[in-house]
């Protein structure tokens, strides 16, 4: 036991002086920061480098959080006593409780997913995305071309035409547009802030950004035919903008 307790400490130690705040005291990450843990549960290891470099890491938040347990306990089956397996549905991670969990800091995503037929299905036992379905682990960003092979079309798909609608293309237009978008949007504020942002173009390049965030918040909706019609809207508009600031930068070059 003092062994694996000294293992721990040494562990913390360095942990202490490579993460923020408090993490370096937290026995759950001393103990799933192990190397040794690499070689013995390298998937457990594996969630550790997720969370590592995670926005959750970064805002503070440990395994306890999420997992339950008791993070000040230097013996596993201490620290792992009030943690529940993910399979069991009092667990806060249970593929039900998932949205309620993450709504807890997430509230805006949880009250859009709430209005989604998903949701619905979800919370009637039925087979439904929750929100690891698309986000998977702790620093995992949803990639929408996977979301779409391993995610979309594992329900909506020719076998199931009959009862659920075949999605997945335009669901991909839809992201497609977006991500344009991004880029149309990054560009038009940088040349208009490079220009001391002349007449309203702040105010216009601010509402179109705007527009655009609440465009990809509304993904968590699955509301497929609102996402469309304001992807399409939120690119227009940029795609004006950015064609004026193109003809004032040709005029400027003149």
């Amino acid at each position: 036991m003092k062994r694996i307790t000294a293992r721990a400490l040494a562990c913390g130690m360095a942990l202490a002086m490579a993460l923020p705040g408090s993490a370096g005291q937290d026995g759950c990450v001393a103990c799933h920061g192990n190397p040794e843990l690499f070689v013995k549960e390298r998937l457990l290891h594996r969630y550790y480098q997720d969370w590592i470099k995670s926005p959750h890491a970064a805002a503070g938040l440990s395994c306890a959080d999420c997992h339950g347990g008791d993070p000040t306990a230097t013996e596993a089956t201490a620290a792992h006593g009030e943690a529940l397996r993910l399979i069991n549905p009092a667990s806060p991670l249970y593929y039900k409780n998932q949205p309620a969990t993450c709504g807890t800091c997430h509230a805006d995503k949880l009250e859009q997913f709430k209005t989604s037929k998903h949701y619905q299905a979800l919370m009637a036992d039925l087979v439904a995305p929750t929100c690891t379905t698309c986000h998977q682990a702790m620093n995992r960003r949803p990639y929408y071309r996977e979301i779409l092979v391993y995610g979309c079309k594992t329900c909506h798909n020719e076998h199931n035409i009959e009862r659920l609608p075949l999605v997945a293309e335009r669901a991909g237009a839809v992201f497609h547009r977006l991500n344009i978008a991004k880029g149309y949007l990054g560009w038009t504020g940088l040349f208009y802030a490079a220009q001391g942002w002349p007449g309203d173009s702040k105010e216009r390049v601010d509402a179109i950004g705007t527009k655009y965030a609440a465009a990809v918040s509304n993904v968590h909706s699955f509301d497929l035919e609102r996402m469309d019609l304001s992807s399409i809207e939120v690119l227009d508009d940029l795609k004006l903008m950015y064609e004026a600031a193109r003809a004032t930068g040709e005029t400027a070059a003149q």
